[in-house]
């Protein structure tokens, strides 16, 4: 008979086996379903000696929301949730999944997690409508992070966490206001939390699709305007609401989900908002700590124009003083930029004038024609600069050339015989002017002369602009699956042909007429050659055309700018809404907005298409864009041009002006005005 010491000892090495063999069970599981090895093991362990129990399956609690659905008993759901939701352990595995991580399923995984389960489990038990379920799911919530809060304050941080807390950043709840104060404490906690855990939840959201990204941003963008709304200043939860859109922005940035506008908040940008209080605190800091123009994605680009314009004001408002101050002490000085130019010398006469007065830039612009009387309250700017870019974009100048293909200018690789060091500096200079004096500019540069300007990186996308059969060669290149030095037969030395149809070749690095290209190498030709097309082979022509425009735009107010943003900016927005065009029309010489012509007009306008439509703004103000602004901010004014008649309508094009006969009848009408804008270039425009 065995003694009671064996059949102990027995039975202790058997619990300890039975142990670890659930340990490696669970372990196995854990690892199957994302989690990183040490996280797994140690849950593995507090599993198998019962410290908390195994985690739940998704479908139990869908399951049961399902079940108090159908019989409206929720007491056993709501014990299930506050289970669940209230201890970092058992919330961060409830929603791993089941798929291994490499596998080729299509389910978007974050951190080992199947987002779609916790969407259901959210969406399913808010759609139950049951005010005690979600209470339930808020306390759990609060339990959870009272939990990591304390950990945080003991430098304790649990694993587990960065599942904890994207599932509670997914609580649809938070859209309610009454749980704002949990929130503000659940984006403290991410503010505050070891960099290496910012870094993980970083790397985690950046698996995040558009759309999952975006139900995140419109959380945080609700709560910044309604605190601002309702409170009417910057408290510190807005403070910390403001901080975590800008870690969802630098995610964005490094995978482009989502657009830069879901990141425009409507109350900063609404006329309300005090702009100049806040720019003011940005530019004088010791007025106080915050202001948004520390976090310019906030802004749109009205908004962003505006403090451009503010900063404009300022610094011409300073070169105004100093210019007075100095004539009293020094001499008559005077305090605008005046340039008084020929028509026929147009070119000649602005690079002069502008040698002459480098360091008067950014004082107020006035322009005067030789021989012409007058005084320029903004419309002999305005021709002035139409006048000057369409000869400067002339393609016979020898500057730029337009390609039919990508629809736009850019730099000729200008040959070393040719020198137009000035002349693009001062199309530089001409960006910067218009910038600051408020004036649109009909360019037509692709959107990577911006991105060059702000200093951004280049990539294929950029060369697909410029040169889009090359672009898309290159793209072919990369994705080509075939024997790539057999098939392609090049070596990294490339031919181009200058203004003059000369031919040259080029190494894109040394050596390359003896490197052939091939699979290894292919990635490193495609960088070399948007280096190349994009920066080295117009490198001399846009360092001029750049240092002209940073003369008079630097510093922290373009930074502000996204490269799209800059674009409208220079050129305008390309949206265009005629119907806020009417709203603010004015009419003259006889015309009001109830005369039949007028009431004609306008009916005939928005049954246009798109292209007429830009046709018609070309033809009336010299630009087929739109106001950075919109169109509701553009004066345009109609006057009586006379009786019914075989004429064409004429326009102003500096004072966004247009004469109209008035027609007997809308065919004619609309016969007339399509004439005229279909035959803008070469008459009609005054």
């Amino acid at each position: 008979m065995e003694d009671a010491s064996t059949t102990s000892s027995s039975s202790s090495s058997s619990s300890k086996e039975n142990v670890r063999l659930d340990v490696m069970k669970y372990f196995d599981e854990f690892r199957e379903r994302g989690m990183l090895a040490n996280e797994a093991a140690a849950l593995a362990l507090k599993v198998a000696y019962g410290n908390v129990d195994p985690p739940l399956d998704p479908a139990s609690l869908l399951d049961a929301i399902a079940k108090a659905g159908e019989t409206r008993q929720y007491r056993e759901l709501i014990e299930t949730i506050k289970f669940a939701f209230s201890s970092v352990d058992v919330v961060s595995t409830c929603f791993l999944s089941k798929t291994p991580p490499n596998s080729d399923s299509s389910s978007s995984l974050v951190a080992g997690m199947e987002l779609s389960l916790l969407e259901d489990f959210y969406v399913s038990a808010l759609r139950l409508e049951a005010p005690e379920v979600n209470l339930a799911i808020m306390e759990a919530n609060e339990q959870l992070l009272a939990s990591l809060l304390r950990s945080l304050k003991d430098g304790s941080w649990p694993s587990g966490s960065l599942r904890a807390v994207i599932i509670m950043l997914e609580n649809r709840l938070f859209m309610e206001p009454d749980y704002y104060g949990t929130l503000s404490r659940l984006w403290r906690l991410v503010l505050d939390a070891p960099q290496s855990f910012r870094a993980s939840l970083f790397s985690a959201l950046k698996e995040y699709d558009g759309k999952q990204l975006e139900r995140l941003v419109v959380v945080i963008q609700q709560f910044i305007t309604i605190q601002l709304y309702e409170f009417q200043q910057v408290n510190t939860m807005v403070v910390s609401g403001v901080e975590i859109l800008g870690f969802i922005y630098s995610v964005n940035e490094s995978s482009l989900r989502i657009g830069h506008s879901a990141f425009y908040n409507d109350a900063v940008n609404n006329d309300d908002f005090n702009l100049k209080d806040d720019f003011s605190r940005w530019v004088d800091p010791t007025r106080q700590q915050f202001s948004f123009c520390q976090y310019p994605f906030v802004f749109d680009p009205s908004s962003k124009s505006k403090i451009l314009q503010m900063d404009s004001i300022f610094q011409m408002t300073e070169e105004f003083e100093d210019a007075i101050l100095r004539s009293v002490f020094i001499g008559m000085t005077c305090p605008y930029l005046i340039l008084r130019v020929r028509r026929d010398f147009l070119v000649r006469d602005t690079i002069v004038q502008i040698q002459e007065q480098l360091g008067d830039l950014k004082k107020p612009l006035k322009v005067v024609f030789v021989g012409e009387e007058g005084i320029d309250e903004g419309g002999v700017q305005k021709e002035f600069f139409q006048l000057l870019v369409r000869e400067l974009f002339n393609p016979q100048y020898g500057m730029f050339s337009y390609s039919d293909e990508a629809r736009c200018f850019w730099f000729n690789a200008t040959p070393s015989e040719l020198n137009f060091d000035t002349e693009f500096e001062l199309v530089g200079i001409l960006l910067g002017l218009a910038i600051y004096n408020g004036h649109i500019l009909d360019l037509h540069f692709p959107t990577v002369v911006y991105k060059k300007l702000l200093g951004k990186p280049l990539a294929l996308d950029d060369l697909g602009q410029v040169k889009p059969d090359l672009g898309k060669g290159l793209e072919h290149l990369l994705r080509f699956t075939g024997d790539v030095e057999e098939t392609y037969s090049r070596t990294f030395q490339i031919s181009e042909i200058d203004m003059f149809g000369r031919t040259a070749t080029v190494n894109l690095k040394e050596g390359g007429e003896n490197i052939d290209l091939n699979l290894q190498n292919r990635d490193e030709y495609v960088k070399l050659c948007v280096e190349y097309y994009l920066g080295k082979s117009i490198a001399r022509q846009f360092e001029c055309f750049s240092q002209g425009f940073r003369r008079l735009c630097k510093g922290r107010v373009l930074d502000l700018f996204q490269p799209v943003e800059l674009e409208q900016l220079i050129c305008g927005s390309p949206g265009l809404d005629f119907e806020a065009l009417e709203k603010v029309a004015m009419y003259d010489d006889g015309y009001t907005k109830e005369s039949r012509i007028i009431r004609e007009f306008w009916e005939v306008v928005h049954s246009f298409t798109e292209e007429q439509k830009r046709k018609l703004l070309f033809f009336t103000t010299g630009s087929d864009r739109a106001p950075i602004k919109g169109l509701s901010n553009l004066q345009f004014v109609i006057s009586r041009n006379g009786p019914d008649c075989e004429r064409l309508p004429t326009a102003h094009t500096c004072f966004n002006h247009l004469l109209l006969p008035e027609y007997k009848t809308k065919e004619k009408l609309q016969e007339r005005l399509l004439t005229a804008i279909n035959n803008a270039e070469g008459f009609g425009l005054m």
